[in-house]
C-alpha cells in the first residue's frame, strides 16, 4: 500500500530550486574566499603591500630609481574571472530572493484583494450598501486596459492578440506552478 500523501504537493522550494540555491551560496563563498587568498599572497610578495608607483620614493627626488619595470603578478584564467563569478554569485541570490519574495507578497495581495471583494459583494448581498460599478469601470478601462471612451473589451482583446497569447501562456504557467 503507498502511503496517502505521496501524491500531495509539499509547500517551500523544489528539489531544483534547493540545489540551485545552494550552489550559488557556495560559489558565492568560494569565490569570496579565493579573491582573498589570492590578495593576501600578491600582499605578502610586496614588501609594504602598496602599489609600487604610490610610494613617496617614487617620485621624490631620493636617488632611488623608477624607471625600472616594476615585477608585477600576471593573473590567471581563475584569477582574472573570480569578480565575474563572485557578482554573478551574489546577485543570482539576490534575484532569487526577490522573486520569491515578490511572489509571496503577490500572493497575499491577491487574497487579500479577493477578501475585499467578497466582502464587498456580500455586503452588497445583504442590502447593507450599494456599489455604483459604472465608475469602477471606467477607471479600469483607462487605468488598466488603456480603452478609448468608445472601445469595447472584446475589440481590445482583437486587436491584441499577440498580448493574449503571452497572457495565456503566463496563466498556464502560473496555473501550473500555483
Amino acid at each position: 500500500m503507498g502511503d496517502s500523501n505521496s501524491g500531495a504537493k509539499k509547500g517551500g522550494l523544489s528539489r531544483f530550486q534547493t540545489i540551485a540555491l545552494i550552489a550559488l551560496v557556495v560559489l558565492l563563498i568560494a569565490s569570496v574566499a579565493a579573491c582573498a587568498t589570492f590578495l593576501s599572497t600578491h600582499e605578502a610578495k610586496e614588501p609594504s603591500g602598496a602599489n609600487p608607483a604610490l610610494q613617496p620614493n617614487s617620485y621624490l627626488a631620493t636617488g632611488v630609481r623608477t624607471d625600472e619595470p616594476a615585477t608585477e603578478h600576471e593573473p590567471g584564467a581563475i584569477e582574472k574571472s573570480l569578480p565575474y563569478v563572485t557578482e554573478g554569485s551574489l546577485f543570482g541570490l539576490i534575484g532569487f530572493a526577490l522573486g520569491y519574495a515578490t511572489r509571496k507578497i503577490f500572493k497575499l495581495a491577491l487574497f487579500a484583494l479577493a477578501l475585499v471583494f467578497i466582502a464587498i459583494q456580500a455586503l452588497t448581498y445583504f442590502n447593507v450598501m450599494t456599489v455604483e460599478w459604472g465608475p469602477v469601470v471606467t477607471w479600469l478601462n483607462k487605468s488598466l486596459f488603456n480603452l478609448a471612451h468608445d472601445e469595447s473589451v472584446t475589440a481590445f482583446f482583437t486587436k491584441r492578440v499577440p498580448s493574449i497569447g503571452a497572457m495565456g501562456a503566463g496563466y498556464f504557467l502560473g496555473f501550473k506552478r500555483g
